[in-house]
């Protein structure tokens, strides 16, 4: 009768297996963590062009656009809008009128950070921007 060896693993060959294991692991992780932020960009996007339709309403209305002291809370005290503008972050939004940048009013986010300017996910996020794809 052959006896049957039994063949084991070594050590090494454990720590390389759980090595990739989590190489793999991280880099889903980064990815889950890039699209969740992209979602947030594109829903405070979302936002800001609704927020802009509803001041073009009270335009109509009240033949012009809050004040930059009135602020995008007057939309809410009018009933314009179900709750205070907020960014994807759960930040209120930010407004100025007369815009700065060509444009009637501004309306911005501060980004994930809530600080002005920043990088990436972290950038304001301005009414008026081109869409990126």
């Amino acid at each position: 009768m052959k006896k049957t060896r039994r063949r084991f693993f070594s050590l090494l060959e454990m720590m390389v297996v759980i090595a990739i294991i989590g190489a793999l692991a991280g880099m889903m992780i980064v990815n889950f963590t890039q699209s969740a932020e992209q979602a947030n960009v594109d829903i405070t996007k979302q936002t800001i062009r609704s927020v802009e339709s509803v001041l073009k309403m009270y335009k109509l209305q009240k033949k012009s656009y809050p004040s930059t002291d009135e602020g995008l809370d007057i939309l809410y005290s009018e009933k314009m809008l179900e709750s205070r503008p907020l960014d994807a972050w759960g930040n209120p939004l930010q407004y100025q009128y007369p815009g700065s940048r060509d444009l009637p009013f501004d309306i911005w986010s501060l980004g994930a950070d809530n600080m002005d300017g920043g990088e990436g996910f972290d950038a304001d996020i301005f009414n008026g921007e081109e869409e990126s794809t």
